[in-house]
């Protein structure tokens, strides 16, 4: 089944379209990687990662978060439910007066009430400190692994001190194994980064769209 679907990667994305080196010129022993080794492990990757996000926040997070007072829940402050004023909020957070004089003569509830409204409905979006612990300190882990990780891959390189060197052997461009695994690990991270937008709190869409352009290229 997997070898299916890595064939099948293979001729949609066709690779021998997307690099002009000829396979058989290769050396013994280098490596040019193809979609199929990219696709599939990533995605694994992404759930790897997923995975290792609950455990990490079950065993270091929330235990460090609630040593230090932080809550896990904010208290929610009831608000009446009043479709105007939730189809306002959808559209601005936090409306002129301007606005809110309108909304006061459209559903006959005074301006203070709709200011208190609006003050109380966005309380209810906010985001605990235990929640905000764990979206900084898993970012701060990856990101120091990660950076580490890749200063250790650049070290042996030639290139990296001699910008020139990054052309030699064109078109036979090869990619080493620590490269491969540092490029496997951040796009997995990103996978799994996407798939936590839809099942986790709201996050700002910066870190998203910085995601997707990391994937697309």
């Amino acid at each position: 089944m997997i070898t299916w679907l890595n064939n099948k990667i293979d001729q949609l994305l066709q690779p021998e379209l997307l690099r002009p080196e000829n396979l058989g010129q290769l050396h013994p022993g280098d490596y040019v990687p193809i979609p199929s080794d990219i696709v599939l492990p990533s995605i694994i990757t992404a759930f790897a990662f997923v995975l290792i996000r609950h455990i990490f926040d079950r065993l270091v997070v929330y235990p460090i978060g609630t040593y230090f007072g932080l809550k896990d829940s904010i208290p929610r402050k009831n608000t009446f439910d009043h479709p105007v004023l939730e189809q306002e909020y959808k559209n601005s957070k936090s409306p002129t007066s301007d606005v809110i004089l309108v909304l006061s003569k459209k559903t006959g509830i005074s301006e203070r009430t709709i200011q208190f409204w609006f003050k109380k409905r966005k309380k209810q979006d906010k985001v605990s400190g235990i929640k905000r612990l764990s979206d900084s300190s898993w970012s701060f882990a990856f990101y120091f692994v990660l950076s580490w990780y890749g200063i250790y891959v650049l070290s042996n390189k030639q290139w990296s001190t001699k910008t020139e060197d990054c052309w030699k052997g064109w078109p036979l461009l090869t990619v080493s194994n620590d490269m491969y695994y540092y490029y496997l690990l951040e796009l997995g991270y990103y996978i799994s980064y996407i798939y936590m937008l839809f099942t986790d709190h709201k996050r700002k869409v910066s870190g998203f769209n910085y995601g997707v352009f990391i994937i697309q290229g």
